[in-house]
Order: structure tokens, then sequence, then C-alpha cells
């Protein structure tokens, strides 16, 4: 089933030139299951009642059903979800449209096969890196004569399975023996980080609680503004400002990284800025407990998720110009704080009525020692990742977010990441291999635009500038004022229904 399902993903020429690119991927796949298995708090599906920080939930829109898990049977790739319609003008400046043009309909779920077991992944790596071979060797006298790895045979004449083909992986994934040698010796994984017991825990929880009821402060509202397999995001309000505010409740038995916690709230903390959800503090009630729950308090936009304007109106250059300025000053304070945010898109972006523009979702963020500091740990959504994450022989730095705003902007363009009608595993791949992604329609962007995609998405990190020198660029002076955002948000609401 793997074997067909990879042939059917990936063409000979691609098994044969980029194995390792594949067995990238897949080790990416792999470690996204195993969080979205565990009820990882990244990986959550969020109600049909979402709005405003229901968003901070999820690791992407279609988090479970939207894996990549190979299809058991193999299902055919699903339509591409339809392109913007050719009335918008990108180039257009001044006031957005009124009223704001929609598009529809929204890209389509996949399903997820959840039968499919780790060992069947392993024997699709094996066999993707066994295509190197069994590829090159089918060439004969000019001609190419590809041979998939369900397609080998041995002297006898029988299928060789995956298993056969090669014998053993190594830590990378690739194909340590071929043709039945013995496999070379297993390796270990190194400097895996010891998971934190309850006493680590909750000794540096303290620092960060506030002590006592957190109902002697605040109100609940009756609204839930999201929810999922191990927490909830409810509306309440300050018993003594009266402002609005979100608390997510989250359940902290099923917490498989508990540590993610600690640093989210640690760097909202720490962090205050316009352009960041401002936190407000936290309580535990049931400490060392199966019930134990932890309650953060965050500042609450009522204009919801930037997923939702993306996806369901045509945003003109002017209004995109303007929420890109807002996310850029919010990366260039959390640079200067040696902070990697490592999940930029529109679904951690949040929005005001009166045209506020903030950064959320700090669980995946790192903390470098030093502008200089490098990462190599594969984390963050697979669409928005910069090839420097998803390769994992090499580090990567802070610069991996101005990838992932430039990818932003083309969801904020086209409604959509690249890529979002392909596999996550095939995403990934393309990512590795293709580099910068092609515009849906280069001849609809001005000249500012494709200028500023250009540098944002360089693979080349030594030229991809810092959000800095962004915020000079000549694409940013076409920003209409925020206000505007108004108009947006209230045409994406009539289209999904939502009220709030």
């Amino acid at each position: 089933m793997w074997q067909r399902w990879l042939e059917n993903e990936f063409d000979a020429d691609a098994r044969r030139e980029n194995p390792q690119q594949i067995v990238n991927a897949f080790n990416l796949f792999n470690d996204n299951v195993n969080k979205m298995a565990k009820g990882d708090v990244k990986y959550m599906n969020v109600g049909s009642d979402d709005s405003g920080l229901a968003t901070d939930y999820n690791g992407s829109r279609e988090a479970l059903n939207d894996t990549g898990r190979g299809p058991s049977p193999p299902q055919s790739p699903p339509p591409p979800a339809a392109d913007k319609k050719q009335q918008q003008q990108q180039t257009g400046q001044g006031d957005s449209p009124a009223p704001v043009t929609t598009h529809t309909p929204t890209p389509a779920t996949r399903q997820v096969d959840e039968t499919t077991t780790a060992a069947a992944a392993a024997a699709a790596i094996s066999a993707a890196a066994a295509a190197k071979t069994s590829d090159s060797s089918s060439t004969t006298s000019g001609n190419k004569t590809p041979t998939t790895p369900s397609s080998n045979h041995d002297g006898a004449g029988k299928s060789a399975t995956p298993a056969a083909t090669a014998t053993g992986v190594d830590h990378h994934g690739n194909a340590a023996g071929a043709g039945g040698g013995a496999a070379g010796p297993v390796a270990t994984r190194r400097n895996r980080k010891k998971k934190m017991t309850d006493e680590e825990f909750y000794g540096e929880l303290k620092s960060l609680l506030t002590f006592g009821a957190y109902e002697d402060s605040y109100s609940l509202e009756n609204k839930k503004l999201g929810s999922g397999a191990s927490g909830t995001v409810k509306l309440a309000r300050d018993r003594k400002t009266r402002k609005l505010v979100a608390i997510k409740f989250m359940q902290l038995a099923k917490q498989p990284k508990r540590d993610m916690i600690l640093t989210e709230i640690a760097v909202m903390k720490k962090l205050q800025h316009k352009n960041i959800v401002n936190y407000i503090q936290s309580y535990c009630v049931n400490q060392r407990s199966e019930s134990a729950e932890l309650l953060v308090v965050m500042e609450y936009l009522d204009g919801g998720s930037l997923t939702d304007v993306a996806t369901e109106t045509m945003m003109q250059e002017p209004i995109i110009a303007a929420v890109t300025r807002e996310c850029l000053e919010a990366l260039e304070f959390l640079h200067e704080h040696y902070v990697i945010h490592r999940d930029v898109k529109s679904d951690n972006v949040l929005l005001g009525m009166d045209g506020e523009v903030k950064l959320t979702d700090f669980g995946f963020c790192a903390q470098l020692g030093d502008h200089s500091s490098t990462r190599q740990t594969m984390v963050g959504t697979p669409y928005w990742m910069a090839p420097e994450v998803v390769n994992r022989t090499v580090s990567y730095n802070n610069k991996i977010d101005v990838w992932s705003l430039g990818i932003m902007v083309i969801e904020m363009v086209d409604g959509e990441p690249p890529y979002m009608n392909e596999q996550p595993i095939k995403a990934i791949y393309l990512i590795q291999t293709k580099g910068k992604p092609d515009y849906k329609d280069p001849d609809n962007m001005s000249a500012e635009m494709k200028d500023f995609l250009d540098k944002c998405l360089s693979v080349d990190i030594a030229k991809r500038p810092t959000p800095t020198e962004l915020l000079s660029h000549q694409f940013l002076k076409k920003a209409c004022p925020l206000a505007k955002l108004k108009d947006y948000i209230l045409a994406a609401r009539k289209v999904t229904g939502k009220t709030s």
C-alpha cells in the first residue's frame, strides 16, 4: 500500500534524484503524527464556533485532517481550490473595496487514515532510499525505464518487499544495506531532551502563576471561543476594568510537552508589544492532580484571526501591506530579544475591529543566546516552513520567520499558502527541492510586491533580509489605514456566518 502511494506521490525522477528529501519529508510527517496522536495542543481540532483566540490552539487550519498520512487504499488528490477571481486588482492603491469581494469555496479538508502503522512508514522510507539504486540501474542504451519500488524482483522472479530491498535504515532514514546484506549497527538518538518531572514542571510554573482564585478577578461570559482535545478558550470579563479577556483552560494531564507551555507563558510575560497578543496572568487549579488545569488569561481581540479574512476575501495590496508591516514590527521586536517565533502564519495573527494586528501562539518559539545563534529542531507548520527548516542537515536562525511571513503574504494574495492542495509530505519535499514557490498570478502583482516576496523567499539565508531591513521596503509604502480592516473582517463573517 505504501509503495503504491509513494509511486503516486513521487515520480521515478524524484525517487531517483532526491531520496533524502523524501526521507526528510517522511521524518517530519512522523514527528507531527506522533504529536497529534498524543493530543499535542499544537495539533488540536477546533470547533465550528471558533473565533478570536481559538486559532492559537491550531497547528494549521486542517491540523488533524490534513496530515498527509498515506491513504489506504491510495486516494486521488483532492480537486484544486478555486483561484481568486481575475477581477482582483492587486496593484490598486487607496481605499479598500466596498463591498469587499469574497472568494468561494473554502478549500476542502482531507481525511486521515488512523490505521497506518509506523512500520509501514518505515518501509516506505526504505523504499524511497532504495529507489535511488533501482531507478538508476533501469537506464539502458540511453532509454530510461523507471523502476518503482514495488516492481523490483529477485533472482527467482519473486517480488521483493521494501524490507528485502533495504535491510536497514540509519538515523537519517537512509537505507543502511541492500541486496540481503547485513544491516549496519543500530544508530541511537543522542541529546534527547529529558521529559520534565512533575516536581520540575510545578517548580518552574510557580514563578509564573497568580495566586488565588481566578473567579475573584474574572467572570465568564458564557461564550466559548474555541475548543480542542485538551482545552478550551472562553470569553471572560475583568471584574474591575470591565474589559473582555480570553482565558485558555488547559488540562495538564493531556499536555504531552508541558515545557512548551512554560516557554510560551514565559515569553509572553516578558515581551509586551503593540503587535503581540498581551499576556495578562495565569492560574492553576487542582495542582499536582489528574484534574490539574492551567488557566492563561490573555488580551481579547474581537476581529478573529487573519485566516478568515485571507481565505474568504480578496485582499488588495494596500491592506496586505498594512497587515504585513504590523507583523514585521512584531518580528523585529522578537528578534531584537533573541526569540524566533517559528510558526508565523495567518492562523497566528489576530485582528481587532479597530485595526489591531497582533502575533500570537508562542508554543513553538525558541530563545537564542544571541543574534548569531542557530537552531536545528524541525517545528512549525509544513506549508509555511523555510527550506533550511525541513532540511535536517543544516541549522537555521531567526530568518525562518521572514520566509514564513513571505508565505503568509502569498496566503493573503491567493487565499492559501503554496502547495495547500498537496499532502504535507509532498509539500515538504517541494519546499526542499523547488525553493521559492511559483506565484499563481504574477502579472496581477505590482513590481514592489514581487520584489518584496522575492526577498522574503530567498533560499540563500544570507540574502534574505531582516524584519528591520524589510520595514523600509517600497511595498509597505502602499499601506492603507488599518481601520480598513473592519470592512474585510465583516465581509469574511458574512461568508462564514460567524458573529464575532
